[in-house]
């Protein structure tokens, strides 16, 4: 799969070929089901979609960019484990979401465009890690620029709920490692 994003009038992508389509509309259906409920009006940002009994990590990590590769990757797959298990037990009805992403937003997240912390905007985590109920997947991908290449880079994608889009894009705007996506391939 591609998901495009811009950087101010650069045109950038990132391509996972290991990234099964369907899997990815059923973690965005999941993301949808449990941020949805979870949200509410959008009174407490900061605890909305950062449920402890989902929490990816051992300790009190808001962040994926402090975290080695291996252990970035291991937190996204048990982040996405325990919210399928949630999910189950909450009984939520889990729909795929149609072009207009029930009314959110993609955000791409790159740990490695990390550029020192900002302060917490009561969304995102000072690196910008997204709030990990929004995750949808992540992985290692390319990432393609006019000038380069990437390889191996670390990526996630989260699905922000809309009643935190304005929110979001302040958070988006102050954090270097932080992109709305823009289109993505093969799409619905």
């Amino acid at each position: 799969m591609e998901f495009f994003y811009d950087v101010g009038d650069e045109k950038r992508l990132v391509s996972d070929d290991t990234l099964n389509p369907f899997e990815f509309q059923v973690r965005m259906g999941e993301s949808v089901a449990w941020s949805m409920p979870h949200a509410g009006s959008g009174d407490n940002p900061v605890s909305a979609l950062r449920g402890e009994a989902m929490k990816p990590y051992g300790d009190d990590t808001l962040s994926l960019s402090g975290l080695g590769m291996e252990a970035q990757q291991s937190a996204i797959s048990t982040l996405l484990s325990k919210r399928s298990q949630l999910i189950e037990l909450e009984q939520l009805t889990i729909m795929m979401p149609n072009r207009k992403l029930s009314g959110g937003q993609l955000v791409l997240y790159l740990p490695s465009d990390v550029e020192g912390s900002a302060a917490e905007d009561g969304f995102f985590a000072a690196d910008g890690t997204p709030p990990w109920g929004a995750w949808i997947i992540g992985g290692l991908a390319k990432v393609v620029t006019p000038s380069q290449t990437l390889n191996d880079q670390l990526y996630l994608i989260a699905w922000i709920p809309p009643v935190f889009l304005t929110l979001a894009d302040e958070g988006v705007s102050e954090h270097a490692s932080l992109y709305w996506i823009e289109r993505f391939e093969p799409g619905f």
